[in-house]
Formats: structure tokens, sequence, C-alpha cells
């Protein structure tokens, strides 16, 4: 379903701004996606998004969405459709990818400035960053969308 393609920047919060609203708006009519974040901490990370964004606090997504790190130690966590279809969930607040009865596999406020990552039943993945923390909490240095001509 899925073909390889060029990649082109949609986002980039360096230049456009720290706001989950405008990264929604440059996201528009474009898919898949593939959301990059480093945290100040230096990790790499993020998420392939196979449907259009959507900011209005509704389920979206497909099962072969998937959450992956880069840097320190690449990995990369393939949806669970039979254990969760919490795949992605945009609101006027914040972003959520992944959920279930461990956590939200990658969450970001409205200012992509702080997000958490925890263990989610959608990715059965570990947290996406290090933490002493119970959230696995996170302060953003750059978010960039990228999409595919």
């Amino acid at each position: 379903r899925i073909k390889i393609k060029d990649p082109y920047r949609l986002f980039l919060s360096n230049e456009d701004g720290f706001s989950l609203r405008e990264m929604v708006v440059k996201s528009y009519s474009h898919y898949p996606t593939v959301l990059i974040l480093q945290s100040t901490n230096g990790e790499i990370f993020g998420a392939f998004v196979t449907e259009e964004w959507k900011q209005d606090n509704q389920i979206f997504g497909t099962a072969e969405m998937f959450l992956f790190i880069l840097y320190p130690s690449p990995d990369v966590f393939k949806a669970k459709p039979q254990l969760n279809q919490q795949y992605i969930k945009v609101s006027e607040t914040e972003l959520q990818i992944g959920e279930g009865k461990f956590g939200v596999g990658l969450s970001l406020d409205d200012e992509l400035w702080k997000g958490y990552s925890e263990s989610s039943a959608t990715y059965d993945n570990p947290p996406l960053v290090f933490s002493n923390g119970e959230h696995h909490t996170f302060e953003v240095k750059t978010v960039e969308l990228w999409g595919f001509v």
C-alpha cells in the first residue's frame, strides 16, 4: 500500500514555531508522515503516522503505524491491533500516540515544549526516553514532521 517516495519537510519547530496547531495545519492533506522529536537530553524518537492529521480529539490511524527510537538505541515498535487500536489522537491541548492500560506511548503538549512517554498497549513499547520519573517526561529541543512526494 505504501510506496517509497522522496521525503520533504512539512514542519520544523525552530522555523515554524512550537505550536501543535501550526504543525497540524502544515500537515494538511499529507499522509503518511513521520514525526521526529529530539529531546533536550539528545534522545531522538518519533512515530510513523499513516493518515491525515486531525485535531478533533478523535482516534485515527491504522495498524501500519509505529513508534521508533533513533538515538541512543535504535528500535521500532509496531502497532498491536489485537491489544489496542488507540493509534493517535490530537486535541487542542495535546497529542497522544498509543494508549491503553499501561499508559500513553508518546504525548506532547500544545506548545510542543514538554512531553512524556510510557509503555503503551497499542505499540507494546517501553518508554521512548530515559528518566527517573514515573512518566518519563522530557523537554523538546526540535520537532520535525516529514511528508513524502
